[in-house]
């Protein structure tokens, strides 16, 4: 699964880099930032998500990093967030909870 996760990364890196520049991942997580509000409008919409996946993955190639390392590491944040305290789960206005600091 990392090589075909990695391989699709670089796919799409060459493209975003030919059509868009070789830029820092400011853009593409800026990009992210808005396509997060239409997930949010249309969360049965999978492409709304799909978009997202690009966008990140975008990101990750300009900042140097590889979508299986990316995915590494969210493997040990789960442990992590598994283990944090989240107080009583209430969301706030946003809708989310934070774990207790």
């Amino acid at each position: 699964m990392n090589e075909k996760l990695n391989n699709f990364q670089q796919t799409c890196f060459v493209w975003s880099a030919t059509t868009f520049g070789v830029r820092g991942p400011a853009g593409p997580l800026n990009h992210l930032k808005s396509e997060c509000d239409e997930m949010i409008a249309a969360p049965d919409d999978i492409t709304e998500f799909a978009d997202g996946f690009l966008l990140l993955q975008d990101a990750a190639s300009r900042a140097g990093h590889k979508m299986s390392e990316v995915y590494a590491a969210a493997l040990e944040k789960h442990v992590v967030n598994t283990r944090r305290d989240w107080g009583d789960g209430e969301p706030n206005e946003q809708g989310f909870t934070e774990h207790t600091k």
